[in-house]
């Protein structure tokens, strides 16, 4: 199987439903000289909304520049500020996959239809909007400004990825927000928590202040998958033990 394309509307819509059974409709378009066809002023989501009437697409007869909608029937989606969903992403490494797209600001995490409340504290986060059910909805790329930042296949195989359960970034999606392990002795340690999120020394493992002092090594990736590394100048580095000889007979 090829590598899959989302740029052409057509495919994207196919993929939609076939690969992953995900039923998808025509939302509004976004045109260069005149917005959103929503004629809504100062639209915050520009060609990348539902229209009033909603009609499932059955084939490819995907508007000319039309988002592509989908409801959140067969996933939960957690839609939050786009610094929090890539921090949330590079903490989770390679441990579980959560198919992510992202625009200019927002992130928006899909997990296992159903489960998304399992990732919010007490069912609540206040940056963080839980869309779930037959009435939530979320842009799918093409749509104006978005694409995949974690798709929902597995680039190798092409086959779809297992959405997660929500408990298992619950943790993860905390440390992002600033409310995991130490919060509460953040500031009093390092003061002001750049990007949101904690940092760690990869030496100590008390919280370190993001400075050019305390950089490592600069992260790299457009997720975040792959994070700079910050340490305290005086702490020690480990040793590294000179390999043992072996022993004559």
């Amino acid at each position: 199987m090829g590598p899959i394309n989302t740029s052409v509307p057509e495919r994207a819509s196919r993929t939609y439903r076939e690969l992953l059974g995900w039923p998808v409709t025509t939302g509004h378009r976004y045109r260069p000289r005149s917005g959103c066809t929503c004629g809504e002023p100062g639209c915050s989501t520009p060609g990348a909304h539902p229209r009033r009437e909603v009609a499932v697409l059955t084939g490819d007869e995907v508007a000319l520049g039309g988002a592509l909608i989908a409801a959140t029937r067969y996933f939960d989606a957690l839609v939050m500020p786009k610094e929090t969903g890539l921090a949330t992403l590079a903490a989770l490494g390679e441990a579980v996959v959560v198919p992510c797209v992202v625009d200019e600001t927002r992130a928006v995490l899909l997990v296992r239809a159903a489960t998304g409340q399992h990732a919010l504290e007490n069912g609540l986060l206040p940056t963080v909007e839980l869309r779930t059910g037959p009435t939530g909805w979320i842009a799918l790329p093409p749509s104006h400004r978005t694409r995949w930042d974690t798709p929902p296949w597995h680039d190798r195989t092409g086959h779809p990825v297992l959405l997660p359960h929500g408990q298992e970034i619950r943790s993860h999606l905390l440390e992002a927000l600033g409310h995991g392990r130490h919060a509460g002795a953040m500031s009093d340690v390092c003061g002001p928590v750049l990007g949101g999120f904690p940092e760690y020394c990869v030496y100590c493992e008390r919280l370190v202040e993001r400075t050019e002092e305390t950089l490592l090594m600069l992260g790299f990736s457009a997720s975040g998958a792959r994070p700079s590394l910050y340490a305290h100048p005086e702490c020690p580095k480990p040793r590294q033990l000179a390999p043992k000889r072996a022993r004559r007979a």
